[in-house]
Parts: structure tokens; C-alpha cells; sequence
């Protein structure tokens, strides 16, 4: 099967619009804070999360506020070794090694 299929592209600017309304609530919303919440918290975790899956596709890009917020959040510790130490508890080694 080829992606995106004919039917897909059709809809593709459709979604486009909408993943972009979505980014400009979410930039609005976060302003010139630093973290949606005040001070970091799980919701930002979830937020950067979901950021971070469309990153480098040039839309949360457009948003710097965002952009700015994604990097800032992916400088954080957690950020960057808590998915490699639960892949590793996962598979029973050390996420020492990917320090």
C-alpha cells in the first residue's frame, strides 16, 4: 500500500489546518511563560511529548514560542533519560551506559 493513498492526500490539507489551529491555541495559551502550568509539571511532559512527534515537519517550527518551549523541556534530565531507563528496565540492562 503507498502512503499517503489518493484518498489521504485529499484530506492532508484538512488536517494540516487543523494540527496548525491547534498549535496557535496551545502558542497562545503558553505566551512568553516558560511552562503552561507556571512551573514544570506533568502536563508539560505530556505536552512536549506530543510536540515532539511533529517536530521537524516545520509546524510547531512556525510557533517559536513552542519551538523554544520544546527545546527547553528537552533539555530537562527526565526528558532525556527517562525513556532510555524505562526501555532498559524493560529489557532488564543498564541506562548507565547511555549516559
Amino acid at each position: 500500500m503507498k502512503w499517503p493513498s489518493p484518498r489521504a492526500k485529499l484530506r492532508l490539507p484538512g488536517v494540516n489546518e487543523r494540527i496548525n489551529e491547534r498549535l496557535q491555541e496551545a502558542s497562545d495559551r503558553l505566551g512568553t511563560a516558560e511552562w503552561f502550568g507556571g512551573s514544570f509539571s506533568a502536563g508539560d511532559l505530556m505536552m512536549v511529548s506530543v510536540l515532539r512527534i511533529i517536530e521537524g515537519e516545520g509546524l510547531v517550527e512556525a510557533f517559536p514560542n513552542l519551538a523554544a518551549y520544546v527545546a527547553r523541556a528537552s533539555e530537562r534530565t527526565g526528558l532525556q533519560t527517562g525513556p532510555v531507563r524505562s526501555a532498559c528496565r524493560l529489557h532488564g540492562q543498564s541506562a548507565a551506559r547511555f549516559r
